[in-house]
């Protein structure tokens, strides 16, 4: 793990377990735990139903070695076409694992209204993804918006325009940053108000080819 980001502990950064290769995960998570850092979880669903990010058996795992770790989930599917169901197994994990609150698309969160409720009874709090195109609106029904800077999955640099979507909105709800966030880009994104930061190989020193979203 980065040292920088070892000093940004105390002001929401999370590593993303997706941009580590699976065999190294526990250790990215126990080296987050140990810093007093978050963990972030992409749960990536196609549209077979099949998980193409961080599965729930590790994340289980993640939870019963680090029992009070700050972990929020990331909820990337095709609204369209992916099964209920697994929509549905995807909102009970974020339950079971305790997670702080579960991040989804607007389509998701407008499609799936009575199982986003559930999550949300069960206490985990329910934020929509938004990128620069979205603008600073907000769908009524969130408790916290998760600003993307590069598209979901993917590797490209961040797009630092997008951060004056995290000043818009940080007044409005708690939000946070995703996608090639780098110590500037952590830096910045805390400046603007941005309460959870959310890194991958910037923040946990890895290359390693991570999982392709779908």
């Amino acid at each position: 793990m980065a040292a920088w980001g070892r000093g940004l502990a105390d002001r929401g950064i999370a590593g993303s377990l997706f941009a580590v290769a699976p065999a190294l995960r526990p250790d990215a998570a126990d080296a987050l735990a140990a810093a007093g850092a978050g963990v972030h979880a992409d749960i990536i669903i196609d549209a077979q139903g099949a998980h193409r990010g961080v599965q729930p058996e590790e994340l289980m795992a993640v939870r019963s070695r680090h029992p009070g770790l700050d972990i929020d989930l990331h909820l990337i599917v095709d609204a369209d076409s992916c099964p209920e169901e697994q929509l549905r197994e995807a909102l009970a994990l974020a339950v079971h694992v305790g997670a702080s609150h579960i991040s989804l698309s607007a389509d998701a969160l407008r499609r799936h209204a009575d199982l986003v409720r559930t999550a949300r009874g069960a206490g985990v709090s329910v934020w929509v993804e938004r990128r620069l195109s979205d603008g600073p609106s907000l769908p009524v029904d969130a408790d916290g918006c998760l600003v993307m800077l590069i598209p979901p999955g993917t590797l490209q640099d961040a797009d630092p325009a997008a951060l004056s979507l995290v000043e818009a909105l940080a007044p409005q709800l708690p939000t946070g940053v995703d996608g090639g966030v780098t110590r500037e880009i952590a830096l910045r994104s805390i400046r603007y108000g941005a309460a959870r930061i959310v890194s991958g190989r910037a923040l946990l020193n890895t290359d390693s080819e991570k999982g392709k979203a779908p």
